[in-house]
């Protein structure tokens, strides 16, 4: 095996340090964490002992079958689709099977869960949060300091509306991995639920500027924070981004919908009424999980009203 590694100087381009590793295939693991230590030593970084731990549990598991199949999940979680989802949560399980003490597959188990009831309205969802938060806990009592399995738990502690319980989890992710931009999406998410608009578009840019090809999460929770400022043009324009990347992604929808209808656009609030209630015709402001994750009665009573304009029902 021949690994090529470079540092360049992201500002000019320029090559700062290239060096080269020629191997014989073995243990993956312990290959990775040799050449891990050389080009660490090479580079003469000094690292704090929470940096050395990260590193030597960079996987949270030491069996590569197991890890195989963790990957395979993943690939199958970024489809984003309810079946897709379904059949990472078996990958994941089989690699539980072979490693009973993988924090991150106990993680990404929860986060299907949490993300099937929440984006597809998985049937039985009360039960889809509370295997999330199972598994969730499972994850951090065996790695407190996992990323991933503070972001699950702070998804489904804001669909129990548990608010100060899910800002912390999202505080906790982004404490332990500064760089994980799902971390700071789904906390920018939360304290626009909360209110503190300002403080979630600040958030949610830090996430865009992490990951430049976010996805259309990224944009709702950015015209979420809008909305709640009250900055209704630029909500507009993020909710439309949305829909470009995800045309199907009901939320959207509904946010703009709800907007222009309080600017008293209501042709396009119509239009996108019809939109809605043609990919959920049982659609209505009674019982809507969308409204009711917003702490504060003024903007639940903000959201209903636009989506009144709209022509949404109201059963």
């Amino acid at each position: 095996l021949r690994i090529n590694s470079q540092l360049i100087d992201a500002n000019s381009g320029g090559q700062i340090w290239a060096d080269r590793f020629d191997r014989t295939m073995g243990d993956l693991f312990a290959l990775q964490d040799n050449v891990t230590n050389e080009i660490v030593s090479a580079l003469e970084i000094q690292l704090t002992p929470d940096e050395e731990k990260v590193l030597e549990h960079s996987t949270q598991t030491t069996t590569s079958a197991a890890y195989d199949l963790f990957l395979k999940g993943l690939n199958e979680v970024r489809k984003f689709t309810p079946q897709s989802t379904r059949t990472a949560r078996l990958y994941f399980l089989k690699a539980l099977a072979i490693d009973t003490d993988y924090a991150r597959a106990y993680a990404a188990i929860a986060f299907s869960y949490v993300s099937n009831a929440i984006f597809f309205a998985e049937e039985r969802s009360e039960e889809a949060f509370l295997m999330g938060l199972n598994y969730a806990q499972r994850a951090l009592q065996l790695d407190p300091t996992l990323p991933q399995g503070h972001l699950a738990l702070s998804l489904t502690y804001q669909r129990l509306r548990e608010h100060q319980k899910a800002l912390a989890s999202a505080q906790a992710a982004v404490r332990h991995d500064p760089n994980y931009s799902d971390g700071y999406a789904v906390l920018a998410a939360i304290l626009a639920f909360i209110g503190d608009g300002q403080q979630a578009e600040e958030n949610i840019r830090i996430a865009m500027s992490l990951n430049p090809r976010f996805p259309s999460a990224y944009t709702e929770v950015l015209g979420r924070a809008q909305f709640v400022q009250g900055h209704l043009e630029k909500a507009i324009e993020s909710f439309r981004n949305c829909i470009s990347l995800d045309p199907m992604r009901l939320t959207c929808r509904v946010y703009l919908a709800a907007v222009y209808g309080l600017l008293e656009r209501k042709n396009e609030a119509e239009w996108e009424a019809q939109e809605i209630l043609s990919m959920n015709p049982d659609f209505d402001l009674s019982n809507n999980i969308i409204i009711a994750q917003f702490e504060r009665q003024q903007h639940r009573d903000k959201l209903k009203s636009g989506l009144r304009v709209a022509g949404i029902p109201e059963k």
